[in-house]
Order: C-alpha cells, then sequence, then structure tokens
C-alpha cells in the first residue's frame, strides 16, 4: 500500500467538530476550522494538536486566550498562550491576594527595581521582575528574569524589550504562585511520531515575541521525521499520551475511546473521582484507567 502524505486526518475527521467548556462558555472546534479561521497555512497535525490543547486547558481562541501562529509554510507552527489568559485565572483563584511586576535596571552604579515598564532614557535594562501574592501564603513569590535570556532583537523585543521582559517574569511568577492551575498553560505538547510514540513538541523556547504576548510552543514542522502519516487515521485511532496533567486532559481522552467520568469511578476506580483526585493526581487515575485496558506502555 502507498504511504499517504504526512500531516493529513482523514476527511471526515477534519469537519468532526470537538466542543469543550471554557469558563467563558463552550466552544466547538474541528481541524477546518481552526486552519480557517486561525491559521491558514497550519497542517492537520498543528491544527489538531492546538484543539487538544485549547480542549485540556479550557482555552477560548475566539477571545485571544490561546493563538495559532506560523510566520512561513514549511515552518514549526506555535501555540501561544495569551498573558491575560495567566492573570486572569490567577485572579478567579480563591487564595489570589495581587500581582505586581517590573523591571530591572541600572541607572547610574545602582540597580533598581521600578515597577512597570518605563525605563528612564539613561537606564540600562537588564531584565524584569514580578511579585505573586497568596491569602494562604505568608511570604509571596518573587520572580525575577534577564533580558538577555529571552531578548530576540527582532520585531517586538526590539520595539518594546521592557514591556515584553516585565510580561515573561510575570508569567513565571503566576505559575510558580499557582502550580495547580497555570503550570500546565504554555508546557511543550505531546504529538505522536511515525512509530505511535509521543514526543514533545521541537523547540520548547519561550518566545513572546511570536503574537506579542504569550508563551510559544513549538509544534513540528510539516513533513519533519516526528510527525506520523495520519492520511488513513481517525481522531480516536491517535495513539494515546504516556501522560495526562489535569482532569480536563483526563477527561477529553476518556471521551476519544468511548468512556466517562461514570464509567471510570465504576469500573477502574470504584471511588468518585472527586474523592479519589483528594490524595492522587488525574494522571495516577489515567495510569490505572491504562492498565485496566491493557494498553502498551
Amino acid at each position: 500500500m502507498t504511504q499517504q502524505p504526512v500531516d493529513t486526518v482523514a476527511g471526515n475527521s477534519r469537519q468532526r467538530e470537538v466542543s469543550f467548556d471554557t469558563y467563558h462558555g463552550t466552544v466547538a472546534l474541528s481541524i477546518d476550522l481552526v486552519k480557517k479561521l486561525f491559521c491558514k497555512d497550519a497542517t492537520d497535525l498543528e491544527a489538531y494538536t492546538f484543539i487538544r490543547v485549547c480542549q485540556a486547558q479550557g482555552l477560548n481562541p475566539f477571545l485571544r486566550e490561546a493563538y495559532l501562529v506560523k510566520y512561513q509554510k514549511g515552518e514549526p507552527a506555535s501555540i501561544i498562550i495569551g498573558k491575560e489568559t495567566y492573570t486572569q485565572r490567577a485572579e478567579r483563584h480563591p487564595e489570589f491576594a495581587y500581582w505586581k511586576a517590573g523591571i530591572v535596571v541600572q541607572r547610574d552604579d545602582q540597580v533598581l527595581y521600578p515597577e512597570g515598564a518605563s525605563p528612564l532614557p539613561r537606564d540600562l535594562l537588564l531584565g524584569g521582575w514580578a511579585e505573586v501574592k497568596r491569602r494562604d501564603k505568608e511570604e509571596p513569590f518573587r520572580t525575577e528574569v534577564s533580558l538577555k535570556e529571552y531578548d530576540t532583537g527582532r520585531s517586538t523585543w526590539k520595539k518594546l524589550p521592557a514591556t515584553m521582559i516585565r510580561k515573561v517574569a510575570l508569567v513565571q511568577g503566576l505559575r510558580e504562585a499557582f502550580p495547580g492551575d497555570l503550570a500546565g498553560l504554555g508546557d511543550r505538547p505531546a504529538v505522536p511520531d511515525q512509530e505511535g510514540a509521543w514526543v514533545e513538541g521541537t523547540g520548547g523556547v519561550i518566545d513572546l515575541d511570536a503574537a506579542e504576548e504569550g508563551e510559544a510552543i513549538v509544534v513540528p514542522p510539516a513533513g519533519a521525521s516526528s510527525t506520523p502519516a495520519l492520511a488513513e487515521t481517525s481522531l480516536e485511532q491517535l495513539p494515546l499520551p504516556p501522560t495526562v496533567h489535569a482532569r480536563s486532559h483526563l477527561e477529553a481522552v476518556l471521551a476519544d475511546r468511548g468512556w466517562d467520568i461514570a464509567r471510570l469511578q465504576s469500573e477502574v476506580l470504584r471511588m468518585p473521582l472527586d474523592r479519589y483526585l483528594q490524595t492522587h493526581s488525574a494522571d495516577e487515575a489515567y495510569q490505572r484507567w491504562r492498565a485496566e485496558l491493557g494498553e502498551p506502555e
């Protein structure tokens, strides 16, 4: 049988909508819709990965909570998580107290930490800082980042370096303060390779230049050796990821295999999922489910 082109999915799966809940309502996405509205040059695999990241994290791309960006055909696409997604989720947390952020500058012979992103003309910009306070912690979380580690020297970084490095520091601070709610945002998604194994997206460097704000996740480019031939594959036939990182991700994987939470509770966990998650992670529930199914490691 002749091998089909890479990075394509069977036609019926390209039109199939995946619906999921977000804080701002239900979102329905299909591969064709993602390519039509958000990134016309994305491959089927890149569009599919974007849908699953949005589903797992409850992101609404219509409200600019997530972007799929591709600079040139043949280059990797990037999934961008908007900075406001981090701040809004943190501020909805019951233990959130406050956040503030600024820049690190050298002014004459002093290193200063002004709030905001407005250095004086004579200042040498060194980096950014953020402070995030939780109500249940005595001390705030403090983060500092170096400009040299993130400055690409291009586009927005070239025009607004103080604004960009402040955003980097703020995002990192929010993720450290609220790991259960924000740690998964911006992590590199796994994609299936030619042998059916799951590998992390290539690259994974933080690149806020991509959409002027947010955190970039690089997805394998079209035709790369790490992308599978999916022309005869439906979404349900894609191999299982090795891990899940949240309850919403677990629910999405179960749904793809015709399961739901009720069946997981009665046939695998033998207790309510909410009670199980008080002492275990969503990934532990997922691994028990895989073991019950006899899925290969």
